[in-house]
């Protein structure tokens, strides 16, 4: 017979799995690097920008970027980003070199502490000017 304190992580990790995201929560570091994105908004109607913090919860962290507008943000590593067409909450692609992402994750990009990442905001995989 298996323990329920073997089961307790999994059950923590499933209970808190962000199915619109697609991620699982992150896990706590006491240091997180950081580094800076510099958010761009091409397209023709205004974002708002999230962190995802550990736990699976949106915080939001720009609301309307206008169009031809951007805003940098000193960020962890560990911290994924969601980005949102503001009003109607339709989910947009972070476009970084030459892939577009559902959500952005220094990490997951391979970033290095310092760094400092272009990120441009779309909708459909092509960029709008």
């Amino acid at each position: 017979m298996y323990s329920l304190i073997y089961f307790l992580p999994l059950i923590y990790v499933f209970k808190n799995y962000n199915s619109s995201l697609g991620i699982f929560p992150n896990n706590f570091k006491k240091k997180d690097p950081k580094f800076t994105a510099d958010f761009y908004n091409l397209l023709p109607y205004s974002i708002d920008l999230y962190g995802v913090e550990f736990e699976g919860r949106k915080h939001q962290i720009t609301k309307e970027l206008e169009t031809g507008h951007r805003r940098k943000e000193l960020t962890s590593l560990s911290i994924p980003w969601v980005f949102k067409q503001s009003g109607n909450e339709k989910r947009l692609l972070a476009f970084i070199g030459s892939s577009n992402l559902s959500f952005f994750k220094g990490e997951t990009i391979g970033l290095k502490e310092g760094s400092t990442i272009h990120v441009t905001i779309n909708d459909n995989g092509n960029l709008s000017n």
